[in-house]
């Protein structure tokens, strides 16, 4: 054998000795650099707990029986309540009606249940009066549900939550925060809420992401339009 060729045995040795050598003490430059870039981790969603106040801005009770008063025709509106019907539920059967002067006399609604409303308006076209109802359906729960009064021919269309959030599991329940019109659609910010009893005091939270929705008063169908931002 040849001086040479010793000589270059001897060499790839060692090289072949120092490069395990490195992979051994080093390993992750080598285990990196076989994955590729390593992706950054997932961010973890922190659960929504969100305090919601569901009693802002209701008239109940006899404040219902108020006039409300159209200030771009100039027409009048009361909440009437039928005693006889009321007195088989706790939430009360209502009517609105149409007052009209000279002569006097009311235009009257079919009738809707509800304890309490609130988020009162026209349409834009004064067409539609709508407003959310809250009713009791437990000894806490509550169900919210928008109705909407045909002004002109005296019907009511009362508008449940979709599908999608009309989940009574445990103790959530769908909510109407918010809801502006559309011609005649109505564009819904939705969420499901979570109540919790503290001391006899009912706590009401926003448990996931606010939805919006659009329903459409001729086909009385929903479309989910989109999630808005925390």
């Amino acid at each position: 054998m040849k001086k040479s060729d010793i000589v270059l045995g001897l060499f790839l040795g060692i090289a072949v000795f120092l490069l395990l050598g490195t992979v051994w003490l080093y390993p992750s430059l080598f285990n990196q650099s076989s994955r590729g870039p390593v992706a950054p981790q997932a961010q973890i969603q922190k659960p929504i707990r969100v305090p919601v106040d569901v009693f802002t801005g209701e008239r109940s009770g006899y404040g219902m029986a108020a006039p409300l008063k159209n200030d771009i025709t100039g027409d009048e509106f009361g909440f009437a309540e039928h005693p006889e019907i009321s007195q088989q539920g706790r939430n009360g059967a209502w009517t609105v009606s149409k007052m009209i002067h000279n002569p006097q006399s009311l235009i009257t609604s079919d009738v809707f249940g509800a304890q309490a409303i609130a988020l009162i308006s026209f349409s834009p076209d004064n067409h539609y009066l709508a407003f959310r109802t809250r009713s009791a359906i437990g000894s806490v729960a509550m169900e919210f549900d928008l109705v909407v009064f045909d002004i002109q021919s005296g019907k009511t269309i009362q508008i449940y939550a979709p599908e999608k959030l009309a989940t009574y599991i445990g103790n959530t329940e769908p909510y109407i925060e918010s809801y502006e019109w559309t011609g005649s659609k109505l564009n819904m910010v939705m969420y499901t809420i979570e109540y919790q009893l503290n001391s006899n005091v009912v706590e009401h939270f926003r448990v996931n992401p606010k939805q919006l929705w659009q329903y459409d008063l001729t086909s009385q169908a929903y479309t989910f339009v989109k999630y808005l931002e925390e």
